[in-house]
């Protein structure tokens, strides 16, 4: 297969409906809806719609609706994108190099905003044809292992997708798209490794996207469709960013990717690190209680996991948490857990030694404080009990009226307290009684 160039081989792929069936489309509805469900947990955190609107707005009420305002095709993707992939939950597929397909969702969701005349099978086939391009490169060329950042397969996988749309398969723009993408080159991937870990490894995607979209638009326009960039022995991607490797794909393209991605559903963080937090979890049962008899713990995985997520000794932000496999092996929900009961019974006996009934006419204002400064700790403690008690901590969030825009680890500071003279509501039991 790959004796053709690559912009041969996808501009041929995308001339050709993928056969739709059960399993295909079943695969497609599960991946849209992983990814809708990454955009609007994100767009409830801060920093993620601070960098997903470009500054302009830190609340969103609806991702979607703020989405079709958005006037440029371009940056609706980036916007989506960039909340995809904010918090590293989004899907996964691992192979020589590794990749988060839906980072592509954003190119044609915007798309389909902008075009609502076509057919849902349009926007199926587009998606299928774009996990698979990025999947299939992951297969076949590794880019981590030359200190190169995969986004550039979902630039590749975007951009050729997105060409294919807007010059209804123009096989010469098609492949001008994919030559343009090799010539726009490769990024480091520094960002994602000690000591140069940051948010631009949460809205890089986004920002592929956006340069993907733009090099599909300008190569509509009359040029050279620059052939030859591939392969050239002194100019050629190749030669210059790949030592002279063959940049191939895997396997044939077909529909096999969107069927065989990975979902983060028990322990949404790096995919290389699951397996350490699901044993770490059941050898907690086991351990727990004896951790003195420990010395250490000795780690033995597989080369990828070692070389791009462990040996971390600071820890300085979120993104270095989430990227470190020694953080994730020490996942200590039960100590999390207890650390937030010893303040609830530390608030509970400061509720009964103040004896806030009786303050009433005594000292109105003290008993203020008192019920304020109880009402407030619930407030922290069901916005750090909701991982755990989904329902219980609304159920408490909902009875203190806090808003529901403001109920995100972001709002535990004092800025967000509740403010005197706040109307609660009417009180709901948390966890009902069951009889036996």
């Amino acid at each position: 297969m790959d004796e053709k160039n690559i912009d041969q081989i996808i501009s041929d792929y995308l001339s050709n409906d993928i056969h739709l069936n059960e399993k295909n489309i079943k695969a497609s509805k599960l991946a849209l809806l992983d990814t809708l469900g990454c955009v609007f947990n994100a767009s409830l955190n801060t920093s993620a719609t601070i960098f997903a609107t470009d500054g302009l707005k830190d609340t969103l009420d609806n991702p979607i609706a703020y989405m079709k305002d958005i006037k440029s095709l371009k940056e609706k993707a980036r916007f989506f994108s960039v909340l995809t992939r904010w918090f590293d939950y989004n899907d996964t597929f691992l192979a020589k190099e590794w990749a988060h397909p839906s980072d592509n969702i954003g190119t044609i969701f915007s798309y389909f905003i902008e075009n609502n005349n076509f057919k849902v099978t349009t926007f199926i086939d587009s998606l299928i044809k774009m996990y698979e391009i990025q999947g299939c490169l992951a297969l076949g060329t590794s880019l981590n292992k030359k200190g190169y950042d995969h986004v550039f397969y979902v630039k590749l996988a975007s951009a050729s997708v997105f060409s294919s749309l807007i010059s209804n398969n123009d096989s010469e723009i098609i492949k001008r798209t994919v030559n343009n993408i090799l010539l726009d080159g490769l990024n480091l991937r520094a960002y994602r490794h000690e000591p140069n870990v940051g948010k631009r490894k949460s809205w890089a995607a986004g920002d592929a996207v956006s340069r993907g979209i733009e090099l599909a638009s300008i190569s509509e326009f009359e040029d050279e469709i620059y052939s030859e960039i591939q392969k050239d022995e002194n100019w050629g991607f190749e030669k210059v960013f790949l030592n002279g490797e063959n940049l191939s794909f895997g396997k044939d393209l077909n529909d096999w990717v969107i069927e065989n991605v990975l979902f983060k559903v028990l322990y949404p963080a790096e995919f290389h690190g699951q397996s350490a937090i699901e044993a770490s979890v059941k050898l907690s049962d086991l351990y727990k209680e004896r951790e003195q008899e420990i010395e250490g713990i000795i780690i033995e995985t597989h080369e990828p996991a070692i070389r791009i997520i462990s040996n971390k000794d600071k820890l300085k932000n979120a993104s270095d948490r989430d990227h470190s496999l020694e953080f994730m092996s020490k996942y200590q929900i039960h100590s999390y857990l207890n650390s937030i009961f010893d303040v609830i019974t530390a608030t509970n006996k400061y509720f009964s030694d103040q004896k806030p009934w009786e303050l009433d006419k005594e000292n109105p204002e003290r008993m203020s404080t008192v019920l304020w400064v109880t009402c407030e700790v619930l407030r922290v403690v069901s916005i750090l009990l909701q991982p755990v008690l989904i329902e219980g901590s609304k159920k408490l969030l909902d009875f203190l009226n806090v808003d529901l825009k403001k109920r995100s680890f972001n709002h535990l500071t004092s800025e967000f307290s509740l403010t005197s003279g706040v109307d609660i509501n009417e009180p709901n039991v948390i966890f009902p009684k069951i009889d036996l």
